[in-house]
């Protein structure tokens, strides 16, 4: 399992950094190293990841997405953040998810997303713990038009992260080949193109 991971992630790298452009009228191309693809920021991920797999996953995108806001974007903003005092003179806050999580310089965070190893591997990590949580799952699985694997329930499956029909027949059946809704999502969950907004 590690191994496929691992080899995923090297994946996701070298796609990112090797992209090609055309130059010229004879179709000549050239690399363009280092381009990073522009995704969304860690509210866009996190509310989309909840559209998808509802609340329940909320702890893992907190500890995996939300207090990452250096890999995803989207700074901290210290003027939604609401103190007030509670019983004992202990501090509560209002709204925990607008908390700056490394201190003031959390608000200088980029406002934008960038693809990048360290976000690649926060995501590795959210999608394996969201596919392992039953929850999520069930959540995931309703209005899918049945819950055996089928070219069918894949299409729906799919269109929950890609509305428009993107994917091959091919890939629709490599899925089904999967043998399981955990695995289904957890490739899809891992798909880079559905976190640009």
């Amino acid at each position: 399992m590690k191994i496929l991971l691992i080899c995923l992630l090297f994946f996701l790298m070298s796609s990112c950094e090797w992209a090609e452009e055309p130059k010229g009228e004879a179709g000549d191309y050239r690399p363009l190293y280092g381009q990073q693809i522009r995704l969304g920021g860690r509210y866009f991920v996190e509310n989309f990841l909840f559209s998808v797999f509802g609340k329940s996953v909320s702890k893992i995108t907190y500890k995996n997405i939300h207090k990452n806001a250096s890999q995803f974007g989207d700074p901290c903003d210290r003027y939604e953040l609401v103190e007030y005092w509670k019983g004992d003179n202990r501090k509560a806050i209002e709204n925990k998810r607008a908390l700056c999580q490394e201190g003031k310089s959390s608000s200088k965070d980029p406002l934008v997303g960038t693809s990048g190893t360290l976000r690649s591997v926060w995501m590795i990590k959210t999608c394996q713990e969201i596919s392992n949580l039953k929850s999520a799952m069930d959540y995931a699985k309703k209005g899918l038009g049945g819950l055996s694997l089928s070219e069918k329930t894949i299409q729906s499956a799919i269109s929950k992260f890609y509305p428009d029909d993107r994917f091959s027949k091919e890939f629709k059946n490599k899925l089904v080949q999967l043998g399981s809704w955990e695995k289904v999502f957890k490739v899809l969950c891992l798909t880079q193109e559905w976190q640009v907004p």
